[in-house]
């Protein structure tokens, strides 16, 4: 079916009336680009979704201390809350089977730190060293706080990188002393998380220090808890449990949503896994209408193809031409105005991809591109589009009866 005098045939036959067919082949085209440009745009979407959470181990939840809005028991509302080193030690005592590990965690904004001769404002906070692996910092140079930092309340601190590159210019750090807030801590290492600035303008230094030096009460601002391997269901009834605990100890109103607030990463990540593969059903279909306009348009063209060449194609069952034949030359004529236009849309649409991925790079929306899977998809329904636009017309075209075509004028 597959010859040098067909397709010689075909490309006469699409010569002849070249701006019908190439309009047709700019609705495929489109369609196609559409649907590709649509599948990257939610990639990039889902990319940043990813992102976001790489930010944080997707087993964890944190909890974090507020305000009341609701009064209750007697108190007041717009009452502060404070969490203790009694609640994160009861915590990991009575959920130990579901916490393998946490990290309580306080900071204090703005203070004033002095490396050499240079000096500036930044963010200091006290944690537990498990809270490396809950916040997924990248350790650039040096380590992190250790278990001896914690238990001998060492004035070490790993800084940021923008602390690095602001105050220290990207010198020598390592093993050298920076002045924060009048006291000497030692610099034993760097991190860097994720792109925002605000978490790389931030110390890091053991919360026993913390609490000794800029802090005489044991108050904690938020814990960061590891789920381990619990599934989701499981970490929202330990989510459930903690946040009963902690608003009957602090007297909070079980409707207060603004006193202890927490943050379920589990079931966050769940929810835009979800709504990442709802957005690429939506654009598929979406894209998937758009190419079927053209696939229409194919199908009009080559029906006109037929009825043009009714005569013709009488003539060639006069002389022996099979059905076969006949459907295998318009389904030809069909693949061939389809595929090379829908690879030219493809290609088009990758390339409006890459450009868009060079120019556009937000916190939610990070590499946008189509995948292999994708392009196989894509390039799969291109010729099954083929073949169904094509396949009324050529049913028609080998179901004419020699003497009825022969008469048509």
């Amino acid at each position: 079916m597959f010859n040098r005098d067909t397709w010689i045939e075909i490309l006469q036959t699409i010569l002849k009336n070249p701006l019908r067919y190439v309009l047709t082949g700019i609705s495929v085209a489109v369609g196609i680009f559409i649907l590709v440009f649509l599948l990257g745009i939610s990639t990039g979407l889902t990319n940043g979704a990813a992102s976001m959470f790489s930010k944080m181990a997707i087993n964890s939840m944190s909890i974090e201390t507020g305000r009341t809005s609701l009064s209750y028991q007697g108190t007041k509302p717009n009452r502060r809350i404070d969490f203790s080193n009694y609640d994160f030690t009861k915590i990991k005592t009575d959920h130990k089977d579901e916490i393998p590990f946490g990290s309580a965690f306080e900071r204090v904004w703005g203070i004033q730190m002095n490396w050499k001769n240079e000096s500036g404002n930044y963010s200091l906070a006290g944690a537990n060293s498990s809270i490396l692996g809950l916040l997924k910092l990248d350790i650039l140079q040096g380590r992190f706080l250790n278990i001896n930092d914690e238990n001998e309340a060492k004035k070490s601190v790993v800084i940021g990188v923008d602390v690095y590159k602001e105050l220290c210019k990207e010198r020598k750090v390592i093993g050298t002393l920076i002045n924060i807030g009048g006291v000497q801590f030692k610099i034993i290492g760097v991190f860097k998380r994720g792109e925002n600035r605000w978490n790389n303008r931030r110390c890091f230094i053991p919360i026993q220090t913390f609490h000794k030096l800029f802090s005489p009460t044991d108050r904690i601002d938020e814990f960061y808890l590891s789920t381990g391997d619990l599934a989701i269901s499981e970490t929202v009834e330990l989510e459930e449990e903690l946040m009963s605990f902690l608003k009957t100890r602090y007297k909070v109103n079980p409707e207060d949503e603004n006193a202890i607030t927490t943050n379920n990463n589990n079931v966050e990540n769940a929810k835009y896994a979800n709504i990442g593969l709802g957005i690429k059903a939506f654009v598929f279909v979406i894209g998937l209408m758009t190419l079927v306009s053209g696939i229409i348009g194919i199908s009009n063209i080559m029906s006109i193809v037929v009825k043009e060449r009714t005569r013709e194609l009488g003539i060639r069952k006069a002389l022996g031409a099979t059905p076969s034949k006949i459907i295998g030359l318009i389904l030809q004529e069909s693949l061939l105005i389809t595929v090379l236009s829908g690879f030219l849309g493809m290609i088009v649409g990758i390339l409006v991809l890459e450009l868009v991925s060079h120019f556009i790079e937000l916190e939610y929306f990070k590499k946008p591109s189509i995948d292999f899977n994708s392009a196989m998809t894509a390039l799969f329904i291109l010729t099954v589009s083929g073949v169904i636009s094509g396949l009324v017309p050529a049913i028609r075209a080998a179901s004419l009866r020699p003497i009825v075509a022969l008469r048509e004028e």
